[in-house]
């Protein structure tokens, strides 16, 4: 989600009906490649072995750390996830690989590898760089896909992709998605991580008003950009599964598509909730582009719907700003996703062991605490690392 401060607002508002403009030319001009490619991976000494172990489960965290540049995000990112990452590299019980979503800022990149490196030895870092921009405005206006990766194992390849198309703010990132093949712990068995981050909501996004190619309905354009990105995004599964048969995946990320219709929560923070056509319909995209391949939404499968009301823990939600005390948004959603890839052809995916949302609350619980799962969803207003919550899963391959 883009978010904007009132201050920057003031700033940029009176430029963007000529820069968003000038951008777009711009980079119809400069042909703006969408091929498959392979970005470089970052390798730090000395590396943490893997376990002996075979068998062992292998955990991932996916995250949207709200890392935009500062003069757009109404939580600026860098006290913030400097503090997040040196916790995350000294909690005992984190996971094995971490996917990062709206790590736009370079600054924040800077801090990953400046923070995480001698956890995670393994990092993919800018992964789709920073689109063609004017001269002069470098990053104020552009920003790179935001997706990094970062493990305590080998990489043994990287593969990337931008998006074909995008709309409002979200024209000046170069959103797209990734996959690593993760050496697992112990077997050395290839296990693919995908990851993505979708079209925005035109709601969350000021800056729409002065994409002309929106109007005149902006949500619908939103709606059609995404459909085009999550099946370019199945296309991009498809063709890394066929390239490594045998291999087990999980697509993990903010994904933009509200899981679920929710009531408002009673007194015990229970709701009623059924399945949305937005989730129906993306779960039918991504199959469709990839025959012989079975996904399953892994928190729906651990945490099916109940025709009665249920925790709302239990629903997923991963987006509801409730528990920032910087960004109340005042909904509640489930956007960020972990789906099982079965391997191309024929063949098991990977079992789900656990699979759990994380606040990651920083003001009085440790964060290794929240990665051990010793504390709930309490629906408390304390401060949190991101308007996004965490989604953790532990699979065995």
């Amino acid at each position: 989600m883009a978010l904007f401060a009132p201050a920057a607002l003031a700033v940029m508002l009176p430029v963007a009906s000529l820069v968003i403009p000038s951008q777009l030319i711009l980079r119809k001009l400069a042909g703006v490649a969408h091929n498959t490619y392979s970005p470089p991976v970052t390798s730090c000494s000395p590396s943490i072995p893997p376990s002996p172990s075979p068998g062992t489960p292998l955990s991932i965290l996916t995250y949207n750390i709200a890392g935009l540049s500062t003069h757009v995000n109404i939580n600026p990112p860098v006290a913030r996830l400097r503090e997040f990452f040196v916790r995350l590299a000294a909690a005992p019980n984190s996971p094995d690989v971490v996917a990062f979503q709206e790590s736009f800022s370079p600054t924040v990149s800077a801090l990953i590898k400046e923070h995480l490196s001698a956890a995670y030895p393994h990092m993919l870092l800018d992964a789709i760089s920073i689109p063609p921009t004017l001269p002069g405005w470098g990053p104020i206006l552009s920003m790179n896909s935001g997706l990094v990766v970062v493990s305590k194992h080998p990489i043994k390849f990287a593969q990337a992709r931008a998006f074909t198309g995008s709309c409002g703010a979200d024209y000046h990132s170069n959103k797209g998605c990734v996959a690593v093949g993760i050496e697992a712990p112990g077997s050395g068995a290839t296990i693919i991580v995908y990851t993505s981050h979708t079209q925005s909501d035109p709601t969350m996004d000021p800056l729409w008003w002065f994409d002309f190619s929106t109007f005149p309905s902006p949500a619908r354009k939103a709606a059609e950009v995404k459909e085009s990105q999550i099946r370019e995004l199945g296309a991009f599964v498809a063709t890394i599964q066929a390239a490594h048969p045998g291999c087990p995946g999980f697509l993990v990320g903010d994904l933009n598509v509200v899981g679920e219709e929710l009531s408002p929560p009673d007194a015990d923070s229970h709701v009623v909730a059924a399945q949305t056509n937005k989730h129906r319909q993306m779960m039918e995209m991504l199959r469709e582009a990839c025959p012989g391949i079975e996904l399953e939404d892994c928190f729906r499968a651990a945490h099916p719907l109940s025709p009665d009301s249920m925790p709302l823990d239990e629903v997923g939600v991963t987006f509801s700003g409730s528990g920032n005390a910087d960004c109340d948004l005042g909904c509640f959603q489930r956007l960020d996703y972990a789906i099982s890839v079965s391997p191309s052809g024929g063949g098991k995916a990977a079992d789900v062991e656990d699979i759990r949302v994380l606040d990651m609350r920083w003001d009085e619980v440790p964060l290794e605490d929240e990665l051990d799962g010793k504390v709930g969803r309490s629906g408390e207003r304390v401060k949190c690392f991101s308007d996004h919550a965490a989604l953790l899963l532990k699979a065995k391959y």
